[in-house]
């Protein structure tokens, strides 16, 4: 897996918590980031914020207790991915 440089880390933090504000800004964000993504609820946070006021994605678990509820929240994430047809189906079929 290739590594990510510090500046587009920056870039995609300044996003998030400027644009988006999904995120506050906390200077340990940078390195605390990966632990958020892992369970998938801020993936299903940050469609649900850019679609608008709607939810697109519906019933995840906030508090995943073990790997089936993750996974179940990544499988929503990836099903609303798969719905775009030019969207690339690399690892959209490969929660794991």
């Amino acid at each position: 897996m290739d590594k990510v440089d510090n500046k587009t880390k920056l870039r995609i933090l300044d996003w998030l918590t400027q644009e988006v504000k999904l995120l506050r800004a906390n200077p340990k964000l940078i390195d605390d980031l990966p632990m958020y993504c892992k369970n998938g609820v801020f993936f299903c946070d940050l469609v649900n914020r850019l679609n608008g006021k709607h939810p697109i994605i519906k019933g995840i678990e906030r508090t995943p207790k073990n790997t089936t509820t993750i996974m179940a929240n990544l499988t929503k994430v990836f099903e609303y991915f798969r719905t775009f047809p030019r969207f690339s189906t690399r690892y959209l079929w490969a929660e794991r």
